[in-house]
């Protein structure tokens, strides 16, 4: 038989230490018509926290959130933090309700027989929950009548745990406005324990469950509810801390250079450091750079992965300030127009999760800062750019391609010379995916891969998918 070709690191020309994997990507616009530029650059994980099962902080119009933390690396490609907009209205915690009774004044059983009970068994937060036995009629419901309320682009959160995984009994949550009514399931894939939702108002959706048909007034809530839709004998699903949040607005992120030594709670100040104020890449998007970041948040509890907040990687660009590997630096979150809360860790674990920073509080810049608690940190992580070498590329338009559409692929080093060649395409394909099993692209620290487009306005192209998959070598981390 003949022998299959096994390519090793070193075969292909890749230093022995390049044994890590990890990949990026970014959805770019296309201007139609016109010569289209898409660069990425590498974002690898280092500095970072990963839990975000609790809230560390609030950004508020009076208090600044923020985490130190220890560079390992020159410079900054990106952000993690978990967030969520503080700005809510709870519904519903179902801890005032004195008995079963009176739980079932507020929340209404379409079939009397199947009334929702109060838990203290089994209770998210507080002492109790609301128990709906799904062994009721299919399409029963169970809702609460509330004044007419304008709930365009909410979110709505609650805790749920059900007895039986999704597939043998299922639930769905539905609001209206006295006639007609909009739902979406609650998937679960486990049953017997908690599970979080965030619901978009926008992401639910008129099913065939939904008697009219017709999409309700959102302006004219009056209507919130659940609804059976697979029943099971010996099933209880349970409802806790149910609210709702209006959409967010934005929040404004920085970053301060702290200096050699850690600094202490109680008595260094932000402004005791230098704030880095070139945030953005000065080699891409015409080079444009500023004082901070601004993310414009989503509803509800997410992990955002903020690709804007980027320091230092233009390498080509004499202006570039790269961050001092080895200082402390500041991220900081300031109130823009919305209470955020930040998430982080679960202190009560007692782990000290990042020995090198900590999670802080200031009312302004000026003031000391206030630790937060012990081993209390923010979720982030902290992503950087390094030398690497490509091995995958994928690319999606979302579209077919017009034939008089062309497409260059390359890589570009920090002198802004092409080394690499990676795809010339006249007749472009809708979808590019390819290993590259004979070589490997060194894409060198400061370098871009880039696409120049060149668009066929007679198509239907809008936007297009990027992947890069790449080998590197693991740098150490002050985790």
């Amino acid at each position: 038989m003949p022998s299959t070709q096994c390519y090793t690191t070193l075969s292909n020309g890749i230093p022995e230490t390049y044994t890590e994997q990890t990949s990026n990507a970014h959805k770019f616009l296309v201007r139609k018509g016109q010569v289209n530029k898409y660069r990425l650059r590498p974002s690898i994980l280092n500095e970072h926290v990963e839990s975000s099962s609790s809230i560390v902080g609030t950004v508020n119009s009076s208090t600044i959130v923020g985490q130190i933390f220890k560079a390992s690396n020159d410079n900054i490609n990106g952000l993690m933090l978990s967030l969520e907009s503080a700005a809510n209205t709870t519904i519903d915690t179902f801890e005032t309700y004195a008995d079963n009774a009176a739980l079932q004044v507020e929340w209404v059983a379409t079939d009397s027989s199947d009334k929702a009970v109060l838990s203290t068994s089994v209770v998210k937060t507080g002492t109790k929950s609301m128990n709906l036995p799904m062994s009721a009629t299919v399409l029963d419901e169970w809702v609460n009548t509330i004044s007419s309320t304008d709930y365009n682009d909410f979110t709505f959160s609650f805790d749920f745990y059900q007895t039986k995984p999704y597939n043998l009994s299922n639930i769905s949550f539905y609001i209206g406005d006295g006639t007609n009514t909009k739902s979406i399931p609650l998937v679960i894939n486990d049953a017997n324990s908690w599970v979080h939702f965030d619901i978009d108002e926008n992401s639910m959706a008129v099913t065939a469950n939904d008697a009219t048909g017709t999409t309700p007034t959102i302006s004219t809530i009056t209507k919130i509810g659940f609804r059976l839709n697979k029943s099971s004998p010996t099933t209880n699903a349970y409802i806790d801390n149910l609210v709702a949040t209006a959409s967010p607005g934005q929040i404004e992120l920085k970053l301060w250079d702290m200096g050699d030594t850690m600094p202490t709670a109680s008595t260094d100040a932000l402004d005791d450091g230098t704030q880095y104020d070139e945030i953005g890449d000065r080699g891409s998007g015409g080079g444009t750079v500023a004082t901070s970041c601004i993310l414009n948040l989503l509803g509800g509890k997410k992990l955002y992965t903020i690709k804007t907040f980027i320091a230092g990687v233009a390498l080509e660009n004499a202006s570039n300030t790269i961050l001092t590997v080895g200082n402390y630096y500041a991220i900081t979150l300031h109130y823009v127009d919305t209470n955020i809360s930040v998430y982080g860790p679960n202190a009560s674990l007692g782990y000290n999760y990042y020995k090198n920073g900590y999670a802080f509080t200031a009312p302004d810049t000026s003031t000391a800062i206030t630790a937060i608690g012990l081993n209390s940190d923010l979720m982030f992580g902290v992503l950087s750019t390094q030398d690497v070498y490509i091995n995958k590329l994928y690319r999606f338009y979302d579209a077919a391609p017009g034939n008089n559409a062309t497409e260059l692929s390359f890589i570009e080093d920090k002198y802004l010379t092409i080394k690499n060649i990676v795809e010339g395409d006249q007749g472009l394909q809708q979808t590019y995916n390819t290993d590259f099993r004979d070589r490997f692209l060194h894409l060198p620290k400061g370098g871009k891969f880039e696409v120049y487009h060149n668009d066929d306005y007679t198509d239907s192209i809008t936007q297009v998918a990027i992947v890069i998959r790449y080998i590197y070598s693991k740098k150490s981390s002050n985790n």
